[in-house]
């Protein structure tokens, strides 16, 4: 829960770490290359290092990609990846219409956002209970 919304948001209040490890290509856009080191996690019953890698585009600053490794099972040691495209603005804020998730250097399974509304008005109706009959 931590986390939520977003691990680097406030990360030096929740005890994490970040470091510019300088900048590397990503689908040719020049990136610089942040580690983000987090609380350890228990995988397989020990302790271990917990770490993403983000990838923030060197000239509009918003990410481009997201990296970790995969702790335990199967894919083991092998690393994710989320590709971040499509930027548009919303009400002065530039959010990607597009992501992609998958393995690094493989094709990702792709999601693409039509349409994004901040602070829409919803009835408080959406949210009542039943009533029980």
């Amino acid at each position: 829960m931590a986390d939520f919304p977003e691990p680097l948001l406030d990360y030096k209040s929740k005890g994490y770490s970040a470091e510019l490890l300088g900048t590397e290509e990503i689908d040719g856009t020049e990136c610089y290359k942040v580690k983000l080191t987090k609380t350890p996690v228990l995988a397989d019953g020990e302790e271990v290092e917990n770490v993403d890698f983000y990838f923030f585009d060197m000239d509009n600053f918003v990410p481009i990609a997201q990296q970790s490794e995969i702790k335990s099972g199967p894919m083991k040691g092998q690393m994710s990846e989320v590709k971040f495209s499509d930027y548009q603005e919303v009400e002065g804020l530039y959010f990607p219409f597009s992501q992609s998730q998958g393995m690094v250097g493989q094709d990702g399974a792709s999601v693409s956002i039509n349409k994004i509304v901040l602070n829409p008005e919803i009835d408080d109706s959406v949210f009542a209970f039943p009533e029980n009959n």
